[in-house]
C-alpha cells in the first residue's frame, strides 16, 4: 500500500507529526500530490509515491 495516515507515516519514517502538519500548511507538501484527505477519516493521508518524488526533485514540488 503507497499511502499511510501521517500518524502511521511518522511511526514508519522517524519524522514528527509536528514537522509533516508544517510541511502540509506551508504549502511544501501539495494536497493530492504528497497529501490529501479521505472522506469519513479523521486524518489525513500521505501518499509515498508523491513524497519520494518531492524527495527525489531535492524537497521541492517542481519536477526536476
Amino acid at each position: 500500500m503507497n499511502v499511510r495516515t501521517i500518524s502511521a507515516y511518522c511511526a514508519e519514517f522517524g519524522e514528527t507529526k509536528c514537522a509533516v502538519i508544517k510541511r502540509i500548511d506551508n504549502g511544501v507538501w501539495k494536497e493530492g500530490e504528497q497529501w490529501f484527505k479521505v472522506k469519513g477519516s479523521k486524518e489525513r493521508w500521505v501518499d509515498l509515491k508523491g513524497v519520494e518524488q518531492w524527495v527525489r526533485n531535492c524537497g521541492t514540488c517542481r519536477a526536476a
